[in-house]
């Protein structure tokens, strides 16, 4: 893994905070002597903390004003479910720019990295939080690899003190390690916004799932799309996960029909 990689938090986020605290207090994170958007920058050996007064997914194009080749945002993640826990996602999206980035856009996503986060998460889980990859979703637009790393859903959790630690020694370890990839890259299609059957495939498969494209937006996939989630995966994938089960007969046979036509690969999930 390259060691330039970025943390980014906002002062707007409850959980971006508290993990930060985490970061400094229990991991070795101290000032640099150099300020950004206000707030000093604190680093540890490859990587640099960044408090942000924008909201993470508001800020675009990031990667412009800050150098590094791996950006990893520390989140809230709401939910009116109120479930615990602790997830992962890429930035992009498949339709409308609701809540950050460009309209059809999506970022470069690191599936081995995070599988290895998914893994971590999973170790040091002791709270019963539920780990788990979410489809891809929300902004920013950059243009460098970037993965969301969170804390659901309600300001309770996002406060806890356990589930900040969470997070922060798996973002510590992340940038600290190197470590070889094993197994394919893919993307996932289809299913639900918690991604239950892609998350078997990280934690028990041979498979690495980056970018995930739930049912809800599975009717906004064209051969375009198809080819920037090849693209945009890294290492570039042609291999695509279905979850046969979550998507309705006219989805799976309009978007398995357009992943043979590109010459693709797709298996069953």
């Amino acid at each position: 893994m390259k060691k330039n990689i970025a943390i980014i938090v906002s002062e707007n986020d409850l959980a971006g905070l508290n993990i930060k605290d985490r970061l400094v207090s229990g991991f070795g994170f101290s000032k640099k002597h150099e300020i950004f958007d206000g707030y000093d920058i604190m680093a540890r050996a490859g990587s640099r903390l960044y408090t942000l007064k924008t909201d993470t997914v508001f800020a675009e194009n990031l990667d412009k004003l800050i150098d590094a080749d791996l950006f990893i945002f520390a989140t809230r993640h709401q939910a009116s479910s109120e479930m615990s826990t602790l997830s992962v996602h890429t930035p992009g999206n498949f339709g409308t720019a609701d809540f950050g980035g460009s309209d059809g856009k999506i970022c470069v996503s690191l599936p081995f990295l995070m599988k290895k986060a998914l893994t971590k998460l999973n170790a040091y889980n002791s709270i019963a939080y539920n780990v788990t990859m979410e489809a891809t979703h929300h902004g920013p637009y950059l243009e460098k690899p970037a993965m969301f790393i969170e804390i659901g859903s309600t300001e309770k959790q996002w406060q806890n003190a356990e589930a900040g630690n969470i997070i922060a020694r798996t973002v510590s370890e992340l940038t600290d390690e190197e470590f070889e990839p094993s197994g394919s890259a893919a993307v996932g299609i289809g299913g639900p916004h918690y991604c239950s059957g892609f998350n078997k495939f990280c934690f028990e498969g041979n498979f690495a799932v980056g970018h995930v494209c739930p049912k809800y937006h599975a009717d906004n996939i064209d051969k375009a799309m198809l080819l920037q989630l090849a693209e945009k995966t890294s290492p570039r994938t042609e291999m695509f996960l279905i979850d046969w089960k979550g998507l309705n007969s006219a989805q799976r046979s309009s978007i398995t029909s357009m992943i043979d036509n590109l010459g693709f690969k797709y298996l069953k999930a």
